[in-house]
């Protein structure tokens, strides 16, 4: 399996959580959106050179930023160039990421028009307390009518973005916001932990101690709940942050924790042969002169052994799919023992479960998934 990913990097309003790479000034999307055309067809053979049998494009993501703030013919024009460029499945997952207040009732038949079959929708919280505290752009009213609305237009696909862990959060602010988003019963769920990441509004708060993160007691307690309330509901708790009802996994992050290829195009988009890895420069304006150019747009690195190592650790260990210790043991026999030695001590505890050769970490140890990781690749 195959997939694409479209850095869109543009938003209206800066979130105070966020570190990706974007710009608060649309001024410059439509010289950006040019660019990225261009820059696909000058990679339209990356994936088929390092997988020549199996090019088909099996997923389309456009991520950022918020793509949402394109407008229909921007995304038909990107849409039109991967097309021609190509060789997508009829069957391909094609997702948009959305803000609540981007998604009217024009906008998402459009979408659905232009061949858009997933909607990620950015709610995080359906507190407009919380919501104000994240600078995000929408309300809780907004959030529940762009999800109704979606489900008239005819998208099944949906899944929301919830986060937990905020700041003055409690478990009952985030059980409301919980059952206020699974009565909306859409099939998939992305539920992330506050972090503060450093160049962070958050992160900055944190520093002049205008805020305070939570307490791990707390995000133990809410964690729980979550999974608690997944559970109840029908939901397969398949990766980390996500929760899917049967059929309706994210196949193209699926893509990225088993180790797909992608090609990812835009500025700062990242991208994966199945051998070399690549990436492009965060700077809008050397981007677009790079692309006009041909040269100069991206850098790019072979993974060594160790670092594929750690990748498939990191990767693997995020999913319930989990590792394989058999071949762990005939690929990285240099690295085995040391991690094996670690790795044993986890088997008689709540943290990690499998049988046979597959291991992988249970809701307990999703929950200290970084410490556990970190002490797996320690050598």
């Amino acid at each position: 399996m195959t997939g694409i990913y479209l850095h869109i990097p543009f938003c209206r309003q800066l979130c105070y959580y966020c570190n990706f790479h974007f710009s608060l000034s649309l001024r410059d999307k439509e010289g950006i959106i040019v660019a990225m055309l261009r820059e696909m067809e000058l990679r339209k053979d990356y994936l088929a050179r390092s997988n020549p049998k199996n090019q088909d494009i099996a997923t389309v993501y456009f991520g950022g930023g918020t793509p949402s703030v394109l407008d229909l013919a921007e995304i038909e024009a990107i849409l039109d160039k991967i097309h021609s460029l190509f060789p997508v499945r009829s069957d391909a997952e094609i997702t948009i990421e959305a803000n609540p207040d981007d998604l009217a009732p024009g906008y998402l038949s459009g979408l659905g028009r232009l061949g858009i079959n997933r909607l990620s929708i950015g709610i995080q919280s359906f507190h407009d307390r919380e919501l104000r505290v994240m600078n995000r752009r929408h309300t809780a009213r907004q959030a529940l009518d762009c999800v109704e609305n979606a489900l008239r237009s005819g998208f099944e696909n949906i899944t929301i973005d919830l986060m937990y862990g905020l700041p003055d959060s409690t478990p009952e602010t985030w059980r409301y916001s919980l059952e206020t988003a699974l009565a909306l019963s859409v099939p998939h769920f992305s539920c992330y932990h506050l972090s503060f990441e450093e160049r962070t509004a958050f992160a900055h708060f944190r520093r002049k101690g205008k805020l305070q993160e939570t307490s791990d007691d707390n995000s133990w307690t809410q964690y729980r709940l979550l999974c608690e309330k997944m559970k109840s509901q029908g939901y397969e708790h398949y990766e980390i942050s996500n929760f899917t009802r049967e059929g309706w996994r994210s196949r193209h992050n699926e893509g990225y924790w088993l180790g797909a290829p992608y090609l990812g195009i835009g500025p700062a988009a990242h991208s994966f042969d199945g051998k070399t890895r690549q990436w492009n420069i965060a700077h809008h304006l050397k981007y677009r002169k790079g692309v006009s150019l041909g040269r100069d747009f991206y850098e790019m690195e072979t993974p060594s052994k160790k670092e594929r190592f750690h990748d498939y650790l990191l990767t693997r260990l995020r999913t319930t799919k989990g590792i394989d210790l058999r071949y762990l043991q005939e690929d990285f026999t240099e690295f085995y023992p040391s991690f094996y030695k670690k790795f044993v001590r986890y088997l008689d505890t709540d943290l990690l479960e499998g049988k046979k050769n597959i291991f992988h970490l249970t809701e307990k140890g999703m929950f200290q998934s970084d410490a556990i990781i970190m002490e797996l690749m320690r050598r």
